[in-house]
């Protein structure tokens, strides 16, 4: 589940790439701030062991477990965003010199673009969960991934939606859709 819904979030920067960066910070800030949470309860627990509402007192500090986690996410994403942001430019450079091309014309550069920029989404999804200083992310992103998925079927449901995700882009960009620069009002190609 948590594979598809990466790859999904990777290629929509085929169509959309600064919400494609944004949704998975937020899904790598909501796995941290779960962590903060989850580790937050366990030292609760480990000095009360026998108290009630060690997990209660855990919750209360969410906002605190909320800055922590963005505070903490910062290197990570400042290392996935360089590599993803280098990919993209180094390909673009490499298709206006004429260095790389798929197709001959406008369309082969609209492709080739468009291959750039899924491999530099996907290259900042993999370092943002794999990539230096994210083990929170993966820990607290599986445990919000079994939260998500805890009913019979449901993780099955997920996937099959991040699939039917996967499939609409890959629709997308065999339509050529153009890219939607959302928030910047234009952007010079």
């Amino acid at each position: 589940m948590i594979a598809v819904w990466a790859l999904a979030i990777g290629l929509l920067a085929t169509v959309a790439p600064f919400v494609s960066v944004g949704l998975a910070t937020v899904f790598a800030w909501a796995g941290r701030t779960e962590h903060r949470r989850t580790t937050n309860a366990v030292n609760f627990h480990a000095k009360r062991p026998d108290k009630r509402g060690n997990e209660a007192l855990a919750t209360v500090g969410l906002p605190w477990h909320m800055v922590r986690a963005l505070v903490e996410l910062v290197p990570s994403f400042i290392t996935a965003a360089v590599a993803g942001v280098g990919i993209v430019t180094v390909g673009w450079w490499l298709v206006d010199s004429g260095l790389v091309v798929i197709q001959e014309g406008p369309t082969g550069v609209s492709w080739s673009q468009a291959l750039f920029l899924a491999l530099g989404g996907l290259a900042f999804v993999f370092l943002l969960w794999w990539g230096p200083w994210s083990r929170a992310t993966r820990q607290g992103g599986a445990r919000v991934a079994y939260a998500l998925s805890r009913v019979d079927g449901t993780a099955r449901g997920w996937t099959v939606l991040g699939l039917i995700v996967l499939g609409a882009l890959v629709v997308a960009a065999l339509l050529r859709t153009e890219q939607w620069w959302w928030p910047l009002a234009s952007v010079a190609l």
